[in-house]
């Protein structure tokens, strides 16, 4: 887990990314977060980011794609943690209660459909083996 300013830093350059600054903050995150880090970085994107933004879906992806080239792993890593966090939804006893639990269903969902079938990857069966 990075430290606690390396946290900050991640949240700013995540708050202030647009189309136009992708390439810059790319090199402002990997000026910090090690290899070590892409377990934290996945989570956080999917938890804090993808899951409650989803206007922003597009952009996440595109800075997690140049992102990937320089850390081994991570599109896939963002998957696997984006799949246990619907597993988690999924198996909560909120989910039929709380229209926020659904959303944040419906939202990861359309994001691991463009972290999938939008880039034409496949979504195999033993990651999303629902039943």
């Amino acid at each position: 887990v990075p430290s606690e300013s390396e946290q900050d830093k991640v949240h700013f350059i995540f708050n202030n990314l647009s189309q136009t600054n992708l390439k810059l903050k790319e090199d402002e995150l990997m000026d910090f977060i090690k290899v070590d880090h892409v377990d934290w970085l996945a989570r956080y994107v999917v938890v804090k980011r993808a899951a409650i933004e989803p206007n922003f879906h597009t952009l996440y992806i595109q800075f997690v794609q140049e992102l990937d080239r320089r850390l081994p792993r991570l599109i896939p890593i963002i998957l696997t943690k984006s799949v246990e966090k619907v597993r988690e939804l999924l198996s909560s006893d909120r989910i039929r209660q709380s229209s926020a639990e659904r959303t944040l269903l419906k939202n990861l969902g359309a994001w691991i459909g463009a972290l999938t079938l939008a880039r034409n990857k496949p979504l195999l069966a033993k990651d999303m083996d629902l039943k």
